[in-house]
């Protein structure tokens, strides 16, 4: 059963790639190393019921990176929720960045900052009445903050880049 879920995944996955141009989706991992469930769990200061986290080498060193998206209502309100981005050194997995209260779809934009992509995610509520999408650089201490201050800034036309997350749940 387990195998045919994969395969299904993987197909629907693979046919909305070819389907959609200029998009790729990341596949979301059902489970996650322990050590990065250990370093989630230290920053969330308990274990999330929630969370989706997908991998992706953000800064072109060859390894991936660990975009996870707290989805647990713990981290959400409603402006969305909390964005981490976690890089593996050694053995471990360190927290780089937060955002908070963003929503999907979370992208990877083809603009560089301080060697790393930068990422769009989408902004709304919060007393944010009409929704767009803000485009977040990386900086000295990683990605911004919050999606509506800067360096973050409001992209103008329609953003390019790989979707990494499209919902607040793994899709089956």
């Amino acid at each position: 059963m387990k195998q045919r879920i994969s395969l299904r995944f993987a197909t629907v996955a693979f046919a909305f790639y070819w389907l959609t141009p200029g998009i790729a989706v990341a596949d979301c991992m059902k489970e996650v190393p322990l050590a990065l469930a250990m370093a989630i769990t230290r920053y969330a200061e308990k274990v999330p019921d929630t969370y989706v986290a997908v991998m992706h080498d953000l800064n072109s060193d060859g390894s991936p990176e660990a975009v996870v998206f707290l989805t647990d209502e713990e981290f959400c309100g409603s402006g969305g929720c909390n964005l981490l981005v976690f890089q593996r050194r050694a053995q471990a997995w360190h927290l780089v960045s937060y955002t908070l209260a963003v929503k999907p779809p979370i992208r990877v934009v083809p603009q560089r900052q301080r060697g790393w992509s930068s990422l769009s995610v989408f902004v709304q509520g919060g007393g944010i009445v009409h929704g767009y999408s803000a485009i977040l650089p990386f900086g000295k201490r990683g990605y911004p903050l919050s999606p509506t201050t800067p360096p973050a800034f409001r992209a103008h036309g329609k953003v390019t880049g790989d979707v990494l997350i499209t919902s607040y749940r793994c899709l089956p």
